[in-house]
């Protein structure tokens, strides 16, 4: 029977280094922006995020994201505190409609969850914009709390479009030391479930790291690539 959620859930990169990062030392905390609905309102936070989709539904996911990643157990997502993200438009009746809506939005603890159901995106590799269903990406996101919920709230004086936005996003992961993010308690050796390769040429290098790196053995058993999903599922 096909399903609409995943046992698993993933985090994708678009680089090998990243996932060999993330194997060593944990998942880590970026900077992500968010437009609010309703309200020339965008917020950065720093979160892990995942996506809960089935293999056979990845196809468009690696288009935006990256084709490295890595598949793991909710119980790990669960221990960090990440929860699904909350898909809003801008006639949700929920948000604030009140003058106050920054002072609202900066002290409100749903703000870091809150992502439109759809809008525009530019893919991974690529400057050009385009229009995507964010509901599509099932996201689950874990939050970096600093303060005011961890957001930075900006206007439309310092961000007036999503191209400001991610500039500030690019700015800020960019002043980013590897010790400012990353994750203290990384998962488990066994809550991994995925560890996902681009194509199967890419296997016999990323396996001499692993060996190399001193990774259990077992996790290579756990290796499986974009090329092979595309085809099989």
């Amino acid at each position: 029977m096909n399903t609409l959620s995943s046992h698993s859930l993933f985090h994708f990169t678009r680089s090998e280094k990243t996932l060999q990062y993330i194997l060593l030392d944990g998942l880590r905390y970026s900077p992500v922006g968010e437009s609010i609905p309703g309200t020339n309102l965008k917020y950065i936070v720093e979160a892990i995020c995942f996506c809960d989709i089935p293999l056979s539904s990845i196809s468009n996911h690696v288009e935006w994201y990256g084709s490295y990643g890595i598949g793991l157990k909710p119980s790990y997502s669960k221990r960090i505190g990440a929860t699904p993200v909350c898909y809003v438009h801008s006639s949700s009746r929920f948000l604030f409609q009140s003058k106050n809506k920054r002072a609202n939005y900066e002290k409100w603890a749903l703000t870091p969850y809150l992502k439109p159901v759809s809008g525009k995106q530019s893919k991974y590799n690529c400057r050009k914009y385009y229009w995507k269903n964010f509901y599509d990406e099932k996201e689950w996101r874990a939050i970096s709390i600093k303060g005011n919920n961890g957001i930075n709230l900006y206007g439309k004086d310092i961000a007036p479009n999503l191209r400001a936005l991610k500039q500030i996003v690019d700015d800020e992961r960019s002043a980013k030391r590897k010790t400012d993010y990353y994750y203290p308690n990384k998962f488990a050796w066994d809550e991994v479930e995925y560890i996902i390769l681009p194509f199967r040429s890419n296997i016999s290098s990323f396996v001499s790291w692993m060996n190399n790196a001193q990774l259990p053995h077992f996790l290579q058993t756990k290796i499986i690539t974009v090329e092979q999903i595309l085809r099989d599922f």
